[in-house]
């Protein structure tokens, strides 16, 4: 990924993030017969996949008194169409032409806040939420005969930070 941020104004930053996604799904199959009179079947494919995005991120700060401050961010990631390479594993062919896939990575969105108070101290609470329903994960031969489905996602995380001394390197 390559990213750039900018302060707008005092206590507003936007930001910009581009992404390559890459990866391979590979899918086997075997046939065999217990009468040997039958032979057996063999086949597979190697899918390579590969994709491009951007990320926008906004964030605000709001100071709370002399050492505290409550941030607030969210980021939108757009939907990535995925391009394909297909390599037949059995029969050494490789299909070498780059096309659309049909496949989508889901956009995302995602909030969060955070108070901090000085450079020891940090609460935080996200969500993201992503719809993976019309990715064509589901009618992609890639996937047929598995057993999942696509569906919403949402996500919820909370935590804390505690830094007894900021500049101490061995127990940070």
């Amino acid at each position: 990924f390559a990213g750039i941020g900018a302060t707008l104004w005092k206590r507003l930053s936007l930001g910009v993030q581009g992404n390559f996604s890459f990866g391979n799904l590979e899918k086997n199959y075997t046939q065999t017969f217990s009468d040997a009179s039958y032979q057996g079947y063999e086949k597979g494919y190697v899918i390579s996949l590969t994709g491009t995005n951007l990320k926008f991120g906004l964030q605000y700060d709001q100071p709370l008194g002399s050492k505290s401050s409550l941030t607030l961010g969210a980021t939108y990631s757009l939907a990535t169409n995925l391009r394909a390479y297909v390599n037949d594993v059995y029969q050494n062919k490789t299909d070498t032409l780059d096309r659309s896939s049909g496949l989508k990575l889901a956009s995302e969105l995602s909030v969060g806040l955070a108070y901090n108070y000085g450079d020891k101290f940090k609460i935080e609470c996200d969500a993201s939420f992503s719809d993976w329903n019309n990715t064509g994960m589901m009618i992609h031969n890639a996937f047929k005969g598995e057993k999942f489905t696509t569906t919403s996602q949402k996500s919820y995380r909370l935590g804390a930070e505690f830094v007894p001394n900021r500049n101490d390197v061995r127990y940070y």
